[in-house]
């Protein structure tokens, strides 16, 4: 899962809601990339770029 979030977000403050979630994720055996960024609620492109790149590259084989 790839969650990213702004430093200073008043939709979902960040101390309330990122490290639980993620820290539920990852108890839970989610592979997990968080990405905090200086700004509020919208992502900006370099941090939405990162999220396209992990989301399109290839799952590794269990085999």
């Amino acid at each position: 899962m790839f969650i990213s979030q702004g430093k200073w977000d008043t939709v979902s403050p960040i101390k309330q809601y990122s490290p639980p979630i993620v820290q539920e994720l990852r108890h839970a055996g989610y592979d997990v990339q968080y990405h905090e960024f200086n700004g509020l609620h919208i992502v900006p492109s370099a941090i939405a770029q990162k999220a396209m790149k992990w989301f399109t590259q290839p799952i590794p084989s269990a085999n």
